[in-house]
């Protein structure tokens, strides 16, 4: 699913964290009991594997979920605190952006190094489908917000290191701060998302041949370039004063 450059839709996976928090915190599902599957939620909210696990991931965040190594999710007790993740903002102003594009820049470039070492044929064809997902909807005239956002989760699930996919679905759409903000325009988008497409080839072709050095070279210009860029949209705004320059943002 993508998102037309004149609209934006609200994030599906806020439904589904909203409808079991309230079914969980009610009682309706008790302590203890399992949540359904991946499938079984899918199928119930008509969404995607994607929104599933965003949602479960603000679940786990708020300590409302746990997962069993081979059994599911299951209702834990609600432990404020317990996860390292705290629910994200509805909409990040652009300090606490700053501060993820900073966390960014400092696990995803080796997360890229990990995937080119790590993954698998089936792992590599599912970075692949969310390439060409983002390729196809800039053909279209859309915003790729999911065929993005997949892109960077397949990378980290590539690593085979569960953190690092938790902390992306955790963070959800927010890993594509510039389609959050009214003053970008359509063009801007359009424009940016294809030196995203750019980059990610770049990205993708280091993963496929096994250099683990090139995938985190690829990637760091990739999140580094992003930061100039959404600096750039917020000065060319107008709607925020005095930004100072992101050091991690300097390239060259």
């Amino acid at each position: 699913m993508e998102t037309d450059l004149n609209t934006r839709k609200p994030r599906l996976s806020e439904r589904v964290v909203k409808q079991l928090k309230e079914e969980i915190l009610s009682g309706a599902l008790s302590l203890g009991s399992q949540l359904p599957t991946e499938p079984g939620l899918m199928e119930r909210f008509n969404v995607s594997r994607t929104v599933v696990r965003e949602a479960i991931a603000a679940l786990r965040s708020d300590g409302l979920v746990s997962s069993t190594q081979g059994r599911g999710m299951f209702v834990t007790e609600v432990l404020p605190g317990a996860s390292i993740w705290r629910p994200p903002q509805e909409r990040m102003d652009v300090p606490r952006t700053m501060e993820l594009y900073e966390f960014r820049l400092a696990w995803e470039p080796e997360a890229a190094a990990l995937a080119a070492v790590r993954r698998s044929a089936t792992q590599e064809h599912e970075i692949r489908s969310a390439h060409e997902a983002v390729c196809r909807a800039l053909q279209a005239n859309r915003f790729p917000l999911h065929g993005n956002r997949d892109f960077h989760l397949a990378i980290a699930r590539a690593t085979g290191n569960l953190i690092y996919e938790e902390a992306l679905l955790h963070f959800g759409p927010h890993v594509a701060p510039h389609t959050e903000y009214p003053n970008l325009s359509p063009e801007q988008g359009a424009k940016y998302f294809r030196t995203v497409v750019i980059e990610h080839e770049r990205i993708l072709e280091a993963i496929s041949a096994r250099d683990p050095d090139a995938a985190r070279a690829t990637m760091l210009a990739h999140l580094q370039r992003s930061v100039a860029s959404y600096h750039e949209e917020i000065r060319e705004g107008a709607s925020i004063n005095a930004i100072k320059p992101f050091e991690g943002a300097k390239t060259g």
